[in-house]
């Protein structure tokens, strides 16, 4: 009953199991692209194209590996002033939160919005709209009366403007 040994019949199915995988790889087999196809594709890379792309990658490596050499340690970026050491981090942070906190509580304490209206701080859609009304009204009624003023010529034959 462990397997060992298989009846008639456990045997067979075995054998079916068997078969049908076979026949299964067989078909996938027949079905997958042939190598010219993956390589016209830039899938499957010719002897050539394989050594180039390894001799570029090579080339990169040793390029990274030349930068890294060169790049400046941590403590000569803390003096210049462009990696902050980890004291200097935690003070901009407690800053900021402090900045923050402050910021909330002015918030709350800021008055509403009716409270505003009602000081005539804060317009209502229809009293920005008739601000606005007034605004442009007064600025059309400049330009009329600046359209309207005599010339500097005229003002100086009736003795208003000095003559030059």
């Amino acid at each position: 009953e462990k397997g060992i040994l298989k009846t008639g019949m456990g045997q067979k199915q075995e054998e079916l199991a068997k078969a049908m995988a076979k026949d299964k790889l067989g078909h996938s087999l027949e079905q997958r692209p042939a190598p010219d196809e993956l390589q016209g594709k830039g899938i499957l890379k010719t002897g050539m194209v394989q050594k180039q792309e390894e001799l570029a990658k090579a080339m990169a490596m040793d390029k990274l590996g030349h930068a890294l050499e060169d790049r400046c340690s941590a403590g000569e970026l803390q003096e210049k002033g462009i990696l902050k050491s980890s004291m200097v981090q935690k003070q901009e942070e407690l800053a900021k939160a402090m900045t923050m906190d402050k910021l909330g509580h002015s918030l709350e304490q800021r008055p509403a919005p009716d409270e505003l209206q009602e000081k005539g701080i804060l317009k209502t859609g229809m009293g920005q709209k008739q601000e606005e009304l007034e605004k442009a009204m007064t600025k059309d009624k400049l330009g009329q009366s600046l359209g309207q003023r005599p010339s500097p010529s005229k003002l100086q034959e009736q003795g208003i403007l000095p003559s030059n």
